[in-house]
């Protein structure tokens, strides 16, 4: 543990880490010199000898023992407080490279939770466990050292001892580790249980059997239950024989020094006295280091799922990016022999080919499951295919580089998310600083115009965290407005009216058209009576393109698309009625 806070800090606080590791030491030897001292000390008391330069000695001992604890302590919590900033910096730094298809709700969970707890584990550590737990290591070995020097037979009854305690300890923490990972991943997953439950709560209190909602939240709690048993009655045996163990070891070391130390002399009186104290503190010492193996064992493994994460690979870049700049381009879209796979290796797309012109609308359209949401992230980059290749204007994206790309492209989620601030301001983070032609006219477009109309201060009225007072719908028109204000050559829209009502979904649908006169637009849709004018229709079944072409055409062929819209045409019938 030690070594691995040392390669993680950087090279002021390793400095700082280094001066509290050598002030430990020091003090560690200091803490056995001081019961040492006692020997003289004791051996003039009961001779009835001047105590004065004994006990200046002694006293000496404690300050200066003080003085590197106080050292030690100061520099340990600097170099805690320098780690914590670093680990945040680094998990940042490293965040913003990852894939955006890395981050999974699971993954989210996890990422929240390292961030939060799993940084304040390890750094406590450098500012606080470390003290401790070189205290654990060193005092009993130096105990040893001093009972040695006042009788070896003692010091060898307590080496005789030592190899129990080592397999005692080694033994419990061996059990502990076994079930850690998986009590780990019990805790992740009832955390996101209850996040989800309390972001969930307009959803579930309308469901019919409240005790189904409750169930969602209780499974997790119970299993993380299960596990924590599980892990107390596997170690709990382990960590009664350690307990056992050094109990043991202290009667016997006791007993050894009463048998060998019964003379009445005063030095047999003082030697006594003292390897009983260095008896008592090995033994406290020793218990001190299994009580802090559970700590110490919660940093170390928060601190190699950090590690593990820094460890994800990020997104490859290019090191000189090209030099060509895509949003003065035409937004030419090309798709060629494209496979890619989860991240768990799952196949979900298969040579996959296809061109999206600029001024089109190019519709995806397939059940759930299809695929269509990992070919949007594949254009957005937020992952790269596996083989085949995505170009923009000629140009491979992985060449182009996430920041480029990014500035090219203009994306409306399924699941908007707003950010604390007014509605304008949220608009904004497509251009943070538009014209107010350019803002009224994204207003208007995306239909925003009229949720301002409804709101106390208009496009100045504050939203909350999430969007919170705004409707799905109205969130939808939001993102809609950020993305036409963006004027990036490439629009991808994942679902995008998923939210909205029929009359609103005809707007929006008018609006889109009018973007696609300058722009790329590439949509995924679920409802197929949202994508009749679209120029051209990918229907993906099972990762593949099974068929392409225009509505009518696609109609005409009474294939896989005519068998769904046969199928939706209920729904298209009720979305058209006025």
């Amino acid at each position: 543990m030690i070594i691995a806070c040392y390669r993680i800090l950087d090279r002021p606080h390793r400095q700082r880490f280094a001066l509290a590791i050598g002030a430990l030491i020091t003090a560690s030897v200091l803490e056995v010199a001081v019961i040492v001292s006692l020997f003289p000390l004791l051996d003039a008391l009961i001779a009835g000898e001047p105590l004065a330069q004994h006990l200046a000695f002694t006293v000496g001992t404690c300050l200066v023992w003080a003085l590197f604890v106080t050292i030690a302590t100061v520099a340990g919590r600097r170099c805690g407080y320098g780690m914590s900033a670093a680990l945040h910096q680094r998990l940042a730094t490293h965040l913003l490279a990852l894939p955006l298809a890395w981050f999974t709700a699971r993954r989210r969970g996890e990422v929240t939770r390292l961030m939060g707890s799993g940084v304040m584990d390890v750094m406590s550590y450098p500012s606080q466990l470390v003290l401790s737990h070189l205290r654990a290591l060193a005092t009993p070995a130096l105990f040893v050292v001093a009972l040695a020097w006042f009788d070896p037979i003692v010091a060898a009854v307590a080496l005789a001892w030592l190899p129990v305690l080592l397999w005692c300890q080694r033994h419990s923490s061996r059990r502990v580790t076994q079930t850690d990972a998986r009590l780990a991943e019990a805790r992740v997953e009832a955390a996101n249980r209850v996040i989800e439950f309390a972001q969930m709560q307009r959803e579930l209190r309308l469901l019919p059997d409240q005790a189904a909602a409750d169930a969602l939240v209780d499974r997790s709690l119970t299993d993380l239950r299960d596990r924590v048993d599980a892990m107390t009655v596997a170690v709990l045996p382990a960590m009664s024989a350690f307990a056992i163990a050094v109990q043991l070891t202290l009667v016997s070391l006791i007993s050894v020094v009463i048998v060998r130390h019964e003379g009445a002399s005063a030095e047999a009186i003082a030697a006594t006295c003292v390897m009983l104290l260095l008896v008592c503190g090995l033994a406290a010492s020793s218990k001190g280091a299994a009580e802090l193996d559970a700590v110490i064992r919660l940093s170390r493994g928060s601190l190699e799922r950090i590690t593990s994460l820094l460890d994800t690979p990020p997104l490859p870049e290019p090191i000189v990016p090209t030099q060509r700049d895509p949003s003065r381009g035409a937004g030419r879209i090309e798709v060629r022999q494209v496979s890619a796979s989860h991240a768990d290796g799952t196949p979900v797309l298969h040579e996959v080919d296809f061109v999206a012109e600029p001024g089109t609308v190019t519709a995806v359209v397939g059940a759930s499951g299809s695929g269509k949401t990992t070919l949007l992230r594949l254009l957005a980059r937020f992952m790269d295919p596996d083989q085949g290749a995505v170009l923009l204007d000629g140009v491979d994206l992985r060449e182009l580089g996430s920041a480029k790309v990014f500035a090219s492209t203009s994306m409306v989620f399924q699941d908007v998310q707003l950010f604390t601030g007014t509605l304008a301001d949220n608009i904004r983070l497509g251009n943070p600083a538009p014209s107010e032609a350019q803002l009224e006219q994204a207003v208007r477009l995306s239909g925003v115009d009229q949720i301002a109309q409804g709101l106390p201060e208009g496009l100045d009225t504050v939203v909350g965290e999430g969007g919170v007072g705004l409707s799905g719908g109205e969130r939808q028109r939001v993102a809609i407005a950020r993305a036409v204000l963006k004027d990036a050559p490439i629009l991808l829209l994942d679902e995008a009216t998923a939210s909205l009502d029929a009359h609103r979904q005809r707007s929006v649908g008018q609006a889109i058209r009018q973007l696609s006169a300058d722009r790329t637009v590439i949509m995924v849709a679920h409802l197929l009576h949202t994508v009749v004018e679209a120029d051209h229709i990918l229907v993906m079944d099972q990762g593949r393109v099974l068929e392409r072409g225009n509505h009518a055409q696609l109609l005409a062929r009474e294939g896989h698309y005519a068998r769904m819209w046969g199928a939706q045409a209920p729904l298209s019938d009720s979305a058209e009625a006025p």
